[in-house]
């Protein structure tokens, strides 16, 4: 049988053929920026400046002080395989540049506009020329050729609206924080193994920078600077030289002191950045035995070997090698890094942690202290002092948990605000209707007697045991990560009072403290999800609400991130949402009790605390971070991201104005329904200790010294 015409085999088109290709070599931004990044260095640069807007999408520049490009080679830059590493085959056994195929530009070129300038040694005049896929190109329809300009020695290369002409990429992208957290891992890490190179990563019109190196810099400098000094105290410098085998091996490890929630393994091989998937199992193995479970460590390593042993061609992007005796590397690996840990374990320190700021009494204005040495009862060890100790005077807390708040004595002694209001609004609308009474009282919470102010009882439902297994190891995660003297001081807290809509201030022994509400509730909210996970009850809205319109006006708003500028409609990306969520309504009536009917109507939404709603100005907000922000191919970190958006939904929103006051729902809520939930059962993160969430603002003793001398 002779085939049908749509059956033959045909030669496809030159174009469709690079652009098939390009898509392979340039996934994301992060991509383009690492090919660019890495034709710098081989360019012998020095310094290097990336420039991005938009996730890397709308604008790249890197700007470099390399050898530039010759005139005579600006023509053919952007055509591909067009190289100058390679002259044949053979030149790939002994390959040491980062590039080699001549892929990266003319790839670039076939999914975005990109301009290059270059100015070379000697010259006196810089060049440039514009490219579309992979030719010279006029925007104004003229002869297209390589133009003089004004410019320095190297070369800025230009990207503008990369994945123009390839929507369903674009679309995929469209996470703007994502793509940038990523192009800011691979600049980060290209700076950390080019110690002696200056890089810098920035926004465009904007001074501040993501990503700063200096020249002169080492590689523990450059730790320092890019993750901080907490690792840089904690490093172990490992330096290894095998000659049988012909390779070396440079590695800056954690020690067993230092632990993190996220797992950071850093491989390079011959100055390349990869992957080895063996090697970094077999190192988070040699940890597991050492460190706290739940923690992780830290790891870069650079190993230098023959480049005859390496194999670079067997990924598009570069991104994996496969090189000869790679059980032997790895085995003596594990065995350097064996013998560090134990040697730093046996004598392993213990430091506790640094007690939390002490600042004078202006919230506007906080100025930070060291507390003194002698402070008792300091919540970053969590040990009371001695029974058999006598007390000082200075030393006497004069307040019990069970004594009343100021509030209390200011507060009329009704039903909560959350009554009065319902109760307001129940009256109003039986009135004018007695049909919509029943609508109402199932909107909210379900009822139940009238809370005094003076003595609340918040019926706090028991926590049952998660069943799945990713739920129960989310949960292990945040107690791994407690610090424990902040869970003791929400145990025996005395809430003092709320500040504004922002601060509360409360006490514990003999200081008082600050805490920033909307960190700790989201903290707290995110924990109650997934003790809830399963079988939350629900909040069951008056009328269903369109989720296409959710989309619609979540879309309007200032910091969607959305642009008519990106060249996607806005009815596709609501489209796109909007049977995304559908196609996953099951999951989450069933595990969040977020209910959407078969038109796109949303029913009903999780209640996470008791007597507790959330501020519904934020709903559009919320599904739209729901079809944007959530990981739905695995399980565990699908529901980590759904529970944290869920808590940022439900968590307590602060105003920017000054003058604003708060509200009496939300103090009630505060005091009423969040602290005695802390009180019982809440695993605060050690970062609340330092950055901010919780600081100490007055010391009895430091009082009782300014009070005797008056």
């Amino acid at each position: 049988e002779t085939p049908t015409e749509d059956k033959q085999i045909r030669q496809l088109p030159e174009h469709v053929v690079n652009r098939i290709a390009a898509g392979e070599v340039i996934q994301r931004p992060a991509n383009a920026i690492k090919e660019l990044i890495e034709n710098s260095l081989d360019a012998g640069s020095t310094s290097i400046l990336v420039t991005i807007a938009s996730g890397g999408l709308k604008y790249i520049q890197i700007k470099d002080n390399g050898s530039g490009i010759q005139k005579d080679d600006m023509d053919i830059v952007c055509r591909r395989y067009t190289t100058s590493k390679l002259r044949k085959y053979e030149d790939l056994n002994e390959i040491c540049t980062y590039g080699f195929r001549g892929e990266a530009l003319a790839s670039i070129s076939h999914v975005a506009h990109i301009s290059i300038v270059s100015m070379t040694e000697g010259e006196r005049v810089a060049h440039k020329g514009t490219y579309r896929d992979g030719e010279l190109y006029n925007k104004t329809g003229g002869v297209a050729k390589v133009v003089q300009c004004a410019g320095v020695k190297g070369t800025t290369i230009t990207i503008e609206d990369l994945f123009y002409n390839s929507p369903a990429r674009k679309r995929a992208l469209s996470n703007v924080s994502s793509e940038n957290s990523k192009i800011i891992d691979y600049v980060t890490k290209y700076a950390l193994h080019n110690s002696g190179k200056a890089f810098t990563l920035k926004r465009k019109g904007e001074s501040r920078t993501d990503v700063k190196t200096s020249r002169g810099n080492s590689i523990v400098d450059n730790l320092r600077t890019l993750y901080g000094n907490q690792i840089a105290q904690e490093i172990m410098e490992i330096s290894y030289t095998d000659e049988e085998f012909d390779y070396t091996i440079n590695a800056h490890i954690s020690s067993p002191n230092y632990h993190h929630k996220k797992n950071m393994f850093i491989l390079f091989i011959n100055h390349r950045l990869v992957d080895c998937n063996p090697l970094k199992r077999a190192v988070t193995q040699t940890y597991k035995d050492i460190i706290p479970k739940g923690s992780k460590p830290f790891v870069y390593i650079s190993i230098e070997m023959n480049p005859n042993y390496v194999d670079v061609n067997v990924h598009p992007t570069k991104s994996e090698v496969r090189f000869l005796y790679e059980d032997n590397i790895i085995e003596k690996t594990v065995d350097l890094f064996t013998d560090h840990l134990e040697r730093a374990n046996s004598s392993r320190s213990f430091t506790a942690e640094a007690a939390m700021p002490l600042v004078t009494a202006n919230v506007d204005s906080v100025i930070v202290t060291k507390p003194p040495k002698s402070m008792k009862n300091d919540i970053s060890s969590g040990v009371p002092t001695r029974k058999d100790t006598p007390i000082r005077q200075k030393n006497m807390i004069r307040t019990k948990t069970n004594e009343r708040t100021l509030d209390a004595y200011m507060m009329p002694k009704t039903d909560s605000p959350f009554r009065k209001k319902r109760k307001r609004e129940t009256e109003e609308v039986s009135s004018a209707n007695p049909e919509k009474k029943r609508k109402l009282s199932e909107m909210d919470v379900p009822e139940k007697k009238p809370v005094n102010l003076s003595s609340p009882v918040v019926h706090i439902p028991e926590r049952t045991k998660p069943h799945l297994a990713s739920i129960l190891t989310l949960l292990k995660e945040c107690e791994s990560i407690s610090h424990q003297g902040l869970q003791s001081m929400f145990k025996d807290y005395v809430f003092v009072g709320c500040v504004d809509d922002k601060y509360v201030l409360f006490q514990y022994n003999e200081k008082l403290y600050m805490g920033n509400m909307y960190a700790i509730s989201k903290e707290l909210l995110y924990q109650e999800c997934l003790h809830r996970f399963a079988e939350f009850r629900t909040i069951k809205l008056k009328e269903p609400c369109c989720i296409k319109q959710l989309l619609s006006l979540a879309l309007s708003f200032d910091n969607s991130g959305f642009s008519k500028d990106d060249g996607v409609e806005k009815e596709e990306i609501i489209e796109f949402i909007f049977k995304l969520l559908l196609s996953k309504r099951d999951m989450l009536n069933e595990y969040l009790k977020i209910t959407i009917d078969e038109e796109g109507n949303l029913l009903n939404l999780p209640q996470v605390l008791p007597q507790y709603t959330p501020d519904i100005g934020s709903l559009a907000t919320f599904f739209l971070r729901l079809g944007t922000e959530i990981e739905w191919t695995n399980e565990q970190a699908c529901f980590e991201t759904l529970l944290r958006e869920i808590s940022e939904f439900y968590s307590l929103h602060f105003s920017n104005d000054p003058d604003e006051k708060i509200s009496p729902e939300r103090a009630w809520a505060i005091e009423h329904i969040m602290f005695p939930i802390m009180k019982r059962r809440f695993f605060p993160p050690k970062s609340f200790a330092s950055d901010g969430t919780i600081i100490v603002i007055a010391e009895l003793e430091r009082l009782y010294k300014i009070f005797e001398r008056c």
